[in-house]
Formats: C-alpha cells, sequence, structure tokens
C-alpha cells in the first residue's frame, strides 16, 4: 500500500492540533480554575522536556504501550516542538482550520481575535502569542 499523499506535501509542518475550549459561564464563575488548567498543563509540557524518558515512561505503563517506542516517540516531539506552553499560534491555528477544510468538516475561517481570550494565559505566554 502507498500513501496518496503526506499532509507534510499539503501543509506546513507547524500545526495546532489541541487548544482548551471552555463555555462563556466558566471563565466569568470560576477564572482561578482555567488559570490552573494553563498552569498544570505549562507544568507538564515543561516535565516532559527536563525528564523525557522519565515522561515518557511514564506514559508507556499508563498507556501499556512499548516503553523504546514511547521514548522515540517523545524525543522527535521534543525535536519538533509539538509540545508548546500555552501561548497560542495563530498561524500554527490557522494550518489546522485549513486542514479541516480539506477534509470537509469546516467551511469558513476563523477570526482568532473574536473567540480566543488569552487573558487568562501567564503574561510571558500572552507576549509569545501571535
Amino acid at each position: 500500500m502507498k500513501p496518496v499523499f503526506w499532509v507534510k506535501d499539503v501543509l506546513p509542518a507547524e500545526m495546532t492540533q489541541t487548544v482548551g475550549i471552555v463555555t462563556e459561564e466558566l471563565p466569568k464563575a470560576h477564572p482561578e480554575k482555567i488559570r490552573a488548567i494553563v498552569e498544570g498543563r505549562r507544568e507538564g509540557v515543561r516535565y516532559i522536556a527536563a525528564h523525557p524518558q522519565e515522561a515518557a515512561a511514564i506514559v508507556a505503563k499508563t498507556y501499556n504501550i512499548d516503553p523504546a517506542l514511547t521514548r522515540e516517540v517523545f524525543e522527535h516531539f521534543l525535536a519538533i516542538r509539538y509540545w508548546g506552553e500555552g501561548a497560542l499560534n495563530y498561524a500554527a491555528m490557522d494550518r489546522m482550520v485549513e486542514g479541516l477544510k480539506i477534509v470537509g468538516k469546516l467551511n469558513e475561517s476563523m477570526d482568532w481575535s473574536k473567540v480566543a481570550d488569552v487573558s487568562f494565559l501567564p503574561q510571558d505566554l500572552q507576549a509569545k502569542t501571535h
């Protein structure tokens, strides 16, 4: 079997596939919870970067997957900066939108200034958002 195309040949490599989404009510009622989730994820990303072998072992054990393969994947993900600490990269988010358009899951573009609220990010991550 041979692939029809590689995604890397259609879209640039930098792509955001995961962002945090909350209801409109949650930030009003519990802003501290959103900040805590952002900070907890940031700490997790920092832990992976500082202790990749140990982090890979934890994931491999938790999900019952091959530890050697998990270490290899973690090394690759760290090399390509797959995990970010939480700053929003609108260009990379736009590439995901383009991918969703290609597969017919989305028809319109996103205006991130209307849907993203960076005020829940730490100041340094707000400054890195672009």
